[in-house]
């Protein structure tokens, strides 16, 4: 048949000798990179993940099979952690990193983790409450990484499933969150967010600045379910709250948290666009700006979108 499409080896001929020798060049420094980089599977070479991840290289892929394993902390290294196709690979609190207020953490994404991906791996933080903090509080958390991948893994509970904080470039997809919930303020007061994309808050932090907020991010066909608990009054929850992001892309989720009539006050938003948080009043500025919202479900809360904000401080590009 003619007009075929030659294959690569015969392409490379056909250059001219300098190109010629640039491609071959480029060729055989990336085949060390392909070559060195492992699998480690867990449990059959190492037995708990923070041991995979340890022992891994820059670069590795993480198996995990079906069994319960506290989670892990990744520490300037790229990994890719994956469920096993067809394994219940489950992460629970106990053993697990720890963050805010002690709470357990299943994978905790640290410095130097950019470019890091979780996938098909399960999450328990069901029946996580003031009065039992032991399940996962958080399922994933970040601060400040880029090009970070979330896709495809299934989270029960948690008072905040999928943290973004100053991130750059992640990839939230495909994730199915059931029963997410939040703290009533007894013992601990907080969460009530499924995913959050957020601008760095600590005192003396510039909001304004680039490296600081969360910018270029896609939320993107995730399944979330959440529950009011009884004896929450002090705030609302949200299923993807967007806090002083930049150029997101929010697409096709679906997002039921209904009533609680025990709670009738307290309201639950399937999106929130704001600038605002957390009991403070004075907002981080600039609020969010070019955010792309489309296709998105949420007619099974309370308010499918809240947008805060006076002036258009939240709406710039949207």
């Amino acid at each position: 048949m003619r007009n075929r499409i030659r294959p690569f080896p015969l392409l490379v001929a056909d250059l001219p000798s300098w190109l010629r020798r640039l491609a071959l060049l480029l060729l055989a420094m990336m085949l060390p990179l392909a070559a060195n980089a492992a699998t480690i599977r867990v449990p059959q070479d190492q037995a708990t993940l923070q041991g995979a991840v340890d022992a891994a290289s820059d670069g590795d892929t993480i198996l995990v099979d079906s069994g319960s394993y506290a989670g892990a902390r990744v520490y300037r290294k790229r990994l890719s952690i994956l469920g096993k196709p067809g394994a219940d690979a489950t992460l629970v609190g106990p053993g697990s990193p720890t963050g805010w207020g002690g709470l357990a953490i299943g994978i905790l994404l640290d410095t130097g983790a950019d470019g890091t991906t979780v996938q098909n791996l399960i999450f328990d933080g069901a029946g996580i409450s003031d009065d039992n903090p032991t399940p996962l509080a958080f399922a994933i958390y970040g601060r400040g990484q880029r090009d970070v991948i979330i896709r495809n893994n299934t989270i029960h509970g948690t008072i905040q499933a999928i943290t973004g904080t100053a991130a750059n470039h992640w990839t939230i997809k495909d994730n199915t969150i059931t029963d997410f919930t939040s703290f009533i303020c007894k013992t601990y007061c907080g969460g009530g967010d499924a995913i959050v994309l957020q601008v760095r808050r600590e005192e003396g932090v510039d909001p304004s600045l680039p490296a600081n907020r969360p910018r270029n991010n896609l939320v993107r066909g995730n399944s979330i379910w959440g529950t009011i608990p009884d004896g929450l009054t002090a705030f609302g929850m949200t299923g993807i709250l967007l806090l002083s992001a930049d150029t997101t892309e929010v697409s096709q989720n679906y997002v039921a948290i209904p009533n609680n009539p025990k709670v009738s006050a307290t309201s639950g938003e399937a999106i929130s666009v704001t600038d605002r948080c957390c009991g403070v009043v004075s907002p981080w500025l600039p609020g969010v700006s070019f955010a792309t919202l489309l296709d998105n479900q949420g007619a099974d809360s309370d308010w499918g979108l809240v947008v805060e904000g006076m002036g258009g401080e939240n709406t710039g590009g949207m």
